[in-house]
């Protein structure tokens, strides 16, 4: 059994050393007081040790964020490989790109909403299935207008990210929380390599189904591989209880601690009626603001609703902390995924440009001229190959991801968040800004994988910091507002990165750098 401490201050000034123990080995917590005191909610999270049942919570949390990973980043292969088949242009490919992030930023607000309302467990569940039903439909798309449509309503259901995060906090003992939320979401970093390995292994098949409405083709067929993942998910998301902390900011103390005794039970193998805690001690600060009366179910009265616990994140003392980090979300999101995006697409294009030495943008301008040559033959056939190259190259990305989330997961174990979250955003601006200056297809390769990789690992870092700053009733909203902004974001780079860099690629990959930049700068102002 493993010790570590935490120190705690009472509002009368005394401090309190408190032990946070490992019951994974089966051993007992240390006794109450006396069978009847009452609890803390922290103090009975901590009781409950950390063992298999938070083993099993990290994989299904972790699972979630990979398939929202491989179900918003996956279209990047889409993309070149679809272009044929629904004749995709540039601009339709932007159109694309931009509409499941709209539907993310639609409906991100009102999941976090409701997942602060109805509760964490419940919400997830829904959106899981949901976001598969509508993916494994749109692979069966046969115009680009529906494709476009139902990638949409993907979107309005994939906004779970928010609640992973407020999910599996409430779960956490307090000296844990920052570095396993961190670990947990290093699973992201696998999906980063399932996506071009899947794409690989599936969109080179010689794959055509016709089903009569449509001919099912290899990329449809990777497209409904991703979307799997969140159908086994929703499968297995059941096995798990509601949040302990949820429940009690409800007024659901019994349902907490019956929750908390199933938690002591899996982590230490004893049984239930062993847990010393006996009696829970409602949290004031946690309860003010909540919804602990029955809800008025008018659509009016919903948004009455949403709309005061959004108007509350940005009053005192929330205020400039939820303006703050909004900007980072957004910042990081445009940089990162909105870049992540383009990657294939932008390496198919340096892969066929002309000359060793050639910078990134020179390769860019020489691929333009040869589709404008190519354009004009009117034997030009269109061409979804895609690069063997461009996948080794993603892969490449992927390790990159794993590398940085694991990098970070272990310093925000032993450094401030915020000193990890500024270093990590100023090392990948400078990647950045190496882009516009490199000259070799391998050097371009590794520094746009940099670049993205530890800005997308921030992004993690900051939703750490988040979940910390704001209580129960307001955690899922917050974070839920960050990643809309973020959303919003990818959505915008999204639909102008690939249009921008072909036509003020210099200015483009400089902004992106300096973007990145400010967000390293701003991530100083955030609370400790």
């Amino acid at each position: 059994m493993s010790d570590s401490y935490r120190v705690s201050e009472h509002p009368e000034g005394d401090i309190e050393l408190k032990k946070v123990r490992d019951y994974s080995s089966g051993d007992k917590p240390s006794e109450l007081k006396s069978a009847d005191e009452e609890v803390d909610l922290e103090r009975a999270i901590e009781l409950t040790g950390f063992g298999w049942y938070h083993i099993g919570l990290i994989a299904i949390c972790g699972g979630i964020l990979v398939a929202t990973v491989c179900e918003t980043m996956g279209m990047s292969f889409v993309h070149p490989a679809a272009q044929c088949d629904l004749a995709l242009t540039t601009v339709k490919k932007g159109y694309l790109s931009g509409a499941m992030f709209l539907g993310i930023v639609v409906s991100a607000n009102a999941w976090g909403f409701f997942a602060d309302t109805f509760g964490r467990k419940k919400v997830l569940l829904i959106s899981i299935i949901g976001t598969w039903a509508f993916s494994f439909m749109s692979s069966f798309s046969p115009t680009t207008n529906l494709f476009i449509v139902l990638r949409f309503l993907t979107g309005l259901f994939c906004s779970n990210q928010s609640t992973v995060y407020a999910y599996i906090t409430e779960f956490l003992p307090t000296s844990k929380r920052a570095s396993i939320i961190t670990w947990t979401c290093g699973f992201m970093a696998i999906g980063y390599l399932l996506i071009p390995g899947l794409a690989w292994l599936l969109i080179p098949l010689e794959v055509n189904w016709d089903l009569g409405f449509v001919v099912y083709t290899s990329w449809r067929v990777y497209l409904a591989a991703i979307g799997s993942l969140s159908f086994a998910m929703g499968f297995l998301l059941p096995f798990f209880p509601e949040s302990p902390k949820f429940l009690m900011s409800v007024g659901r103390k019994r349902e907490a601690l019956n929750v908390l005794r199933l938690v002591y039970n899996r982590n230490s193998g004893n049984s239930n009626v062993e847990y010393p805690v006996k009696n829970l001690k409602s949290d004031v600060h946690d309860t003010p603001g909540h919804v602990t009366t029955p809800l008025s179910f008018t659509l009016q009265g919903l948004f009455k609703l949403m709309w005061h616990q959004t108007a509350t994140l940005f009053r005192p003392p929330y205020g400039w902390t939820t303006l703050l980090f909004c900007l980072i979300q957004f910042g990081i999101c445009v940089t990162s995924m909105g870049m992540y995006i383009w990657i294939p697409n932008l390496l198919n294009m340096i892969k066929s440009g002309a000359g060793i030495g050639a910078t990134i943008c020179e390769l860019v301008l020489a691929n333009q001229a040869n589709l404008t040559l190519n354009s004009a033959s009117e034997s030009a056939d269109c061409s979804s190959l895609i690069r063997s190259e461009v996948y080794t190259s993603t892969l490449v990305t992927g390790v990159f991801f794993v590398v940085a989330f694991g990098t970070l997961g272990g310093l925000v174990a032993i450094l401030r968040k915020k000193t990890v979250l500024v270093s990590a955003l100023f090392l990948s601006g400078i990647a950045g800004f190496g882009n516009y200056f490199a000259t070799n297809e391998i050097t371009v390769a590794v520094l746009i994988s940099v670049s993205v990789a530890l800005a997308g690992s921030c992004s993690t870092v900051s939703n750490t910091i988040a979940v910390e700053v704001y209580p129960t009733n307001l955690r899922a909203m917050a974070v839920s507002l960050a990643f809309t902004i973020g959303r919003l974001g990818i959505a915008l780079a999204g639909n102008t990165i690939g249009i921008l860099i072909k036509s003020y690629c210099d200015f483009t990959l400089i902004g992106l750098g300096c973007v990145t930049l400010l967000c390293s700068l701003l991530c100083i102002l955030l609370p400790e």
